[in-house]
This record gives C-alpha cells, structure tokens and sequence, in this order.
C-alpha cells in the first residue's frame, strides 16, 4: 500500500525552469561501441520535458500511433512564434514530419494559456491530445483551474473532456486527465465525485474514495466502473488506469476489498473491465502494483510495474507482462527499480525507465528474439564530468519503430534535458 499511495503523490502539474540555448537540428548519439546514429533533436534546454515521460503513473502515449505527432511540456519562448506566458508549463504538439510546433494550450482567440498545464496523452491517430490544466481561457467562458481538456488537432480548439450530471465540466482528479481510445471515442479517467454517472449506489462507509469512469464521447454517456457486485461504490482508492486502443477494455489498481475477485489481502489488486464481460481481478501472483498499467490495442496484454514481497528484494519493483487469453505471466527484467512507461499496440515490446529519476542510469527497451528477451540500450549523447544522467525512454510509437529518448543531467550546477527522436 506504501508504494500505491507514493505514486499518485508523484503526480504533478506544476514546474520550473530556465530558457534554452540554440542546438543543432541533428545530432550524432552513440548506440554501442564503435557505432553511432544520426537523430533528429525535437527540443532541447533546461526548460524542457516530456509531460508523461518522467512519472511512474504514465503510459507513455506522446506520440502517434506512426510516430509523426509527439506532444510536450515547456516553459520556452521560443517554441512558437508569438505572444508566451512568463514561466508558464504549456503543451506543444511536434511534427515530426514537417519538424514544426504548435501550441495546444491556448485560448479561442489564439492567447497562450494563463496556467500551468500538463499530463497530456495523445491518441494514436494523432487528432486528440487529453491534458489537465491550471488555466482559466482554454474555452469560450472562463472557467475554474485543474480541469480536464481534449484539444482537437483539426478544429485546433480544446473542450471540457467530460462534463458531470449537472453539466459542470469534471476537475482532473490528482493531477491526471483523461487517458484515451486509439480514435479518441473512449475516454478513462478518475475522481472521488458522486456526481458524474448514475448506476450505481455510493457508499456510505467508504465517502471520497477514488473510482474509476469510461467516457464514450461521442455520445456523452459515462459509466462508474470500479463498482462492487452490489452495485455499490468501493471501499478504497483506485488509481492506475489505462485503456487499451479499441476502447473495450480498461486496467486499473485499486485497494478495495469489496470488488468482484478481491482476495481480501493488505495489498492493492489490479482489475481488469470489459465492455462485455464487466469488472473482474487479473489472474496475477501475490504482486505487489508500483506504478501504471498499460494495456495493448485489444487489451490481450497488460504491462505492470510490481514487486514481489515473498521475494529476496520485497521492495524492489519489477516489470511483468501479463497474457490476460492464457494468463502467462512474463517477467521482463532482472534488473530492479524499473517502471514500465510504454508497449506497442500489439503488446510485443515494452519500454521502462528507472524509478528513481535521479540515479545515473539508462532505461531501454524489452523486445521478443529468438527464445529470449532482449534488452535494447538507448542512445546517449557523449558527455564528460557528469554529476549525474538519466537517458529514458519517454514514448514508444503504437507501431513500434519511433521512441523518444529523454536525456537530461546536471554537472555542477549546470543542468540539461534534451528529446530526441529515434527510428529503430
């Protein structure tokens, strides 16, 4: 319960930083000895971050389903031409194709957004990006701070991502917004609010506990999903959610002890709701959750960072994939403190970073060979004298054959962050 509870802590929409020098547009970055890679730089400086990419409750979904869109956070600017908000978390939107950017959070008039913004997640097709924001001009009317968004890359205008049963757009619960479907139809998110689906009945032992909801927005429905067999609200916090690209199935943790298939243990559970067959316990070991959940595009595999406290190392996080058809467990790693951030539509590869964001390692990539996993290191840039580095993998394209690689580090007190694109 310890860990469950410090990752939703991690959860922020709130940063500083210092404006960027001028880079070079491409970059050489070694792979292994003796061979390198040339690799487009997509933003660099002290003032830069992938908004998802650094927190264990991410699902790496930055990019598009091919790779061409990617979406991040920064206090630049120079980003964009025109007006900018003095040290101001804006969210930028990347094409990877034409190498332009272009703003996300801004007002109907084309004003920057007057408050920090961040958590965004983009749908693979690349039209929707689903972000929480502190700004009030995101929309026609002024509206309160830490709401939920969905900006449309076509209309190029942001709107409420899901509004509660008195109309009133729904706040974005600890920070975090809507995860959504490969075509931005399906929507899955959190709150403690009773005031946003009907169905069921709230619990009167067990009041402002977290649930978990899936939006349809096309037709403006909303469904409280974390229910008991009763009908009733959970007695615990859920957390964790993701939903897998067809919108049909969403994973989650949660403490309670009265959901369908809860073995009644100390230790948080991961859930698994289907659009047909409803809410049921994944079949895993006595695991204990870390982190996010990741679902593939037909919700067939589930990603999850856990530890296993019968183990020599209970408090050691690993990553394990789960086949929720035949209910094979995989563990993806030896090594311990990792966090699975990302996998690719159909669940082959999986990507995980370091947990602890100030150690001086690098994440990678789990891919299947021939009998046997393998680990894909990242490309670094060469620097000497560091204090420390962190080179993660930020987001993993649906298709596999983009990442991008988040390198950041200090020497003295001297810092960088820098994304790059990577085409394996």
């Amino acid at each position: 319960m310890r860990n469950f509870t410090a990752a939703l802590a991690m959860a922020s929409i709130f940063g500083v930083g210092l404006l960027a020098p001028a880079e070079p547009s491409t970059i050489r970055l070694e792979l292994s000895a003796g061979s390198a890679v040339a690799m487009p730089l997509v933003s660099h400086g002290y003032n830069v971050r992938w908004s998802t990419g650094s927190y264990p409750e991410s699902n790496g979904k930055t990019l598009s389903g091919n790779g061409r869109f990617a979406v991040f956070a920064s206090m630049a600017n120079n980003i964009v031409r025109g007006k900018q908000m003095r040290r101001t978390w804006e969210l930028y939107l990347h094409d990877n194709r034409t190498g332009r950017n272009r703003r996300v959070t801004t007002s109907p008039a084309g004003a920057p957004g007057n408050g920090h913004s961040d958590s965004a997640t983009i749908s693979t097709n690349g039209r929707f990006i689903s972000y929480a924001s502190r700004a009030t001009n995101l929309v026609g009317q002024r509206s309160r701070a830490g709401l939920m968004y969905v900006f449309d890359r076509q209309t190029g205008k942001s709107s409420y991502a899901v509004r509660n049963l008195d109309g009133n757009p729904v706040a974005a619960y600890g920070g975090f917004a809507m995860q959504l479907s490969d075509n931005g139809r399906y929507g899955v998110f959190l709150s403690a609010s009773d005031n946003i689906a009907r169905g069921y009945t709230p619990s009167e032992q067990y009041q402002g506990g977290t649930k978990v909801f899936v939006a349809d927005r096309a037709t403006g429905s909303v469904e409280m999903i974390s229910r008991t067999g009763a009908g009733t609200s959970p007695n615990g916090q859920s957390n964790s959610v993701s939903i897998s690209g067809d919108g049909g199935t969403v994973a989650f943790v949660s403490s309670a002890t009265d959901l369908p298939g809860a073995d009644g243990d100390e230790l948080p559970d991961v859930y698994v709701w289907t659009r047909a067959g409803g809410l049921r316990r994944a079949p895993l070991p006595r695991l204990e959750p870390w982190g996010g959940t990741l679902l593939s595009r037909d919700g067939r595999f589930l990603a999850i960072t856990a530890s296993d406290p019968r183990s020599a190392a209970p408090t050691k996080p690993r990553v394990y994939r789960l086949d929720l058809v035949t209910h094979d467990l995989k563990r993806l790693n030896s090594r311990k403190d990792l966090v699975a951030t990302g996998m690719t539509a159909d669940g082959s590869a999986v990507m995980f970073s370091q947990i602890n964001t100030y150690a001086s390692v690098r994440g990678g990539l789990y891919l299947p060979g021939s009998g046997a996993a393998r680990q894909v290191p990242l490309p670094a840039r060469r620097r000497s004298g560091l204090t420390s580095r962190q080179t993660e993998p930020s987001a993993i394209s649906a298709n596999g054959r983009v990442v991008l690689v988040h390198d950041s580090g200090h020497k003295g007190s001297t810092y960088f962050s820098d994304v790059y694109r990577w085409r394996r």
